[in-house]
């Protein structure tokens, strides 16, 4: 939810994939607002599986695309209703995620959005022109908009060259609004060789285990606030823990383009495919790990505590499961919410009790497109993204 009046739900809309069955071409990522306290904006239709870019009818010649075989586009459903149109396209598919939005004047961009974006995983996303592809920056960023300017977008953090070790999923603000933090999920490149030198078959998408970062980014002209609101330098490791975080030489800020004034350091890293975090009203930071495998990289789903003296445990690793897209903590009640496939559960942040809240919801790729983001609304309730 944004900061103008509490009552509109800002959604991120993945665009469809030129692969499949019916692979779409030059369809954009989307922003959409959606005031939530008017009854009558319930049930409206954003489009799919019809429409698409602009809320534009998928039987238009540009998203037509060259692996179809020349077989024109049909509409799936027999009748529409008004197509809902979204309030800013980001051009071209980046890999759009998770968003968050400043209220705080010090950190700057007050009211504004941050939305991170993963960049392609080629050719799982495309298999349309992917040698063409390789070593190009596509999204790999982190953009700032604004809601009340028909979704103006700039870039917020950028790389000053290609770079497969940037893969922003998540971002938050902590406590006070003081300090974005940023998951990386890890590297990600795509290779025809293995790192051994074996010629691989075709381009294929491959992840590197302990690659996972998160960074935080402040504005260096600002007060910092609460410093329990950041874990500690010095990180205090639990023995079940099977990676050593925070091992080796830190990840370096120099590869990134920031505004001026802002400042952007690693907080943890050597971790694996995390996937994101919250902060609870102690201070506490909770990092999810996906639980799924990406490439060569399999992850059980899991979620390590950080807590604001700098120990570092392994807080829930039974009863979740992959994939795990997001955590929220819900200062209204103390629990931690969960978005896992076809589940959302809340996890009690001092027994580690996983309790299930809704089940049976739909899913696709044995999990792989499960639920997305979860927010809590002015009016109490979890809102969460399907498909």
């Amino acid at each position: 939810f944004d900061n103008r009046d509490g009552k509109h739900l800002t959604v991120t809309d993945s665009g469809a994939e030129e692969r499949g069955s019916r692979p779409i071409a030059n369809d954009s990522d989307k922003i959409y607002s959606i005031d939530v306290s008017k009854p009558g904006n319930l049930g409206k239709f954003y489009g799919w599986p019809d429409y698409y870019g602009n809320a534009e009818p998928a039987t238009e010649p540009k998203f037509q695309s060259a692996s179809s075989k020349q077989q024109p586009l049909h509409f799936i459903m027999q009748e529409h209703p008004t197509v809902e149109k979204p309030l800013s396209l980001l051009g071209g598919l980046s890999g759009i995620a998770q968003i968050a939005f400043s209220n705080n004047s010090a950190f700057g961009f007050n009211g504004m959005g941050f939305i991170a974006q993963l960049g392609k995983i080629l050719p799982t996303t495309t298999s349309i022109n992917t040698e063409k592809q390789i070593g190009k920056i596509t999204g790999q960023k982190i953009v700032v908009f604004d809601t009340g300017k028909k979704g103006i977008f700039r870039n917020f953090v950028s790389l000053k060259k290609p770079d497969p070790s940037f893969r922003p999923v998540s971002v938050k603000f902590n406590r006070d609004n003081t300090a974005l933090y940023i998951v990386s999920i890890g590297k990600e490149e795509i290779r025809k060789t293995s790192p051994n030198g074996y010629p691989l078959p075709k381009p294929t998408p491959w992840f590197y285990q302990h690659s996972g970062v998160v960074w935080k980014v402040t504005n260096a002209s600002a007060v910092v606030g609460l410093a329990a609101t950041q874990p500690a330098k010095k990180l205090h490791l639990s023995p079940e823990l099977t990676v050593t975080i925070n091992s080796g030489s830190s990840p370096s800020a120099d590869v990134f383009n920031l505004p001026s004034h802002y400042k952007m350091e690693p907080v943890l890293w050597n971790l694996d495919l995390p996937g994101s975090f919250a902060f609870d009203n102690k201070g506490n930071m909770y990092i999810a790990s996906v639980g799924i495998t990406y490439g060569r990289v399999t992850t059980n789903p899991s979620i390590i505590k950080v807590d604001h003296n700098g120990t570092v445990s392994i807080f829930v690793d039974r009863f979740l499961h992959g994939t795990l897209s997001d955590i929220e903590f819900n200062k209204n009640n103390g629990l931690l919410y969960v978005s896992h496939r076809a589940l959302i559960s809340t996890v009690n942040v001092t027994s580690g009790v996983v309790k299930d809240l809704v089940t049976a919801l739909p899913m696709t790729d044995y999990g792989t497109h499960p639920m997305g983001q979860l927010s809590i609304g002015p009016d109490g309730r979890i809102y969460f993204g399907v498909g």
